[in-house]
């Protein structure tokens, strides 16, 4: 847990990345950026250009991604409320954290709103909120906060590394137009969309996309 959470920004994280792949001796490796991450990746390829052989974006934005979570800046507006909340209550907070995150409720609420129940193992979710539940709720609003602030729209015209955008076409966090707005931005960008994916398609059609992956990584591949 940092000392303060509040003043990480994307750049650290984008140098961490940097600071990873030299400590792992790695030459230029493609990177892939989930969600938020893909923010990362973008603020690594503008810091640490040759670090950078291909981008690859699963569900993710060039950044503000809560302006249209849901369709509405609603969580925007609210996020400061939240931000008060895990740092001057932060014993209260916690509690809550811990309660509600693994609860039934929560993973019912999120089949059947968020999720394709029809693809997602139970136990994906289950894996998924057991560790955010192991996070500090006031690191995760923080990391929230930076995701909503950040904006990268200035790097995608300047990309020229080959580009992956895979986007779910039920994704209500990261709506298909935002996504779609992404990959057209980017100069010879590869556009996938998977019709009935959610923001968990990583869990929900692991088998295609890796295909996807594996296809944009080595060319020629079966």
């Amino acid at each position: 847990m940092p000392s303060k959470p509040w003043s990480i920004g994307m750049h650290d994280l984008a140098d961490d990345a940097a600071a990873a792949i030299d400590s792992l001796d790695l030459h230029a490796p493609i990177v892939l950026g989930f969600s938020m991450g893909f923010q990362v990746a973008l603020e690594l390829y503008k810091r640490h250009r040759d670090r950078v052989a291909a981008l690859v974006s699963l569900a993710g934005p060039a950044g503000q991604v809560l302006s249209s979570f849901q369709g509405t800046d609603v969580v925007h507006h609210l996020l400061p409320f939240a931000r008060a909340a895990t740092r001057f209550a932060e014993d209260w907070s916690l509690r809550a954290w811990k309660k509600i995150l693994p609860s039934n409720a929560l993973k019912w609420i999120g089949l059947q709103t968020q999720l394709n129940a029809e693809r997602i193992e139970i136990a994906d979710i289950e894996l998924y909120l057991s560790q955010m539940a192991r996070m500090s709720p006031e690191l995760f609003v923080e990391m929230l906060h930076e995701a909503s602030r950040h904006c990268a729209d200035d790097i995608l015209a300047r990309v020229r590394v080959p580009t992956l955008v895979i986007a779910g076409g039920q994704d209500r966090f990261v709506p298909l137009a935002t996504m779609r707005s992404v990959a057209f931005a980017i100069p010879g960008a590869e556009w996938v969309v998977l019709p009935d994916a959610t923001h968990a398609l990583p869990a929900e059609y692991p088998q295609e996309i890796a295909h996807h992956i594996l296809r944009f990584c080595l060319p020629g591949a079966p």
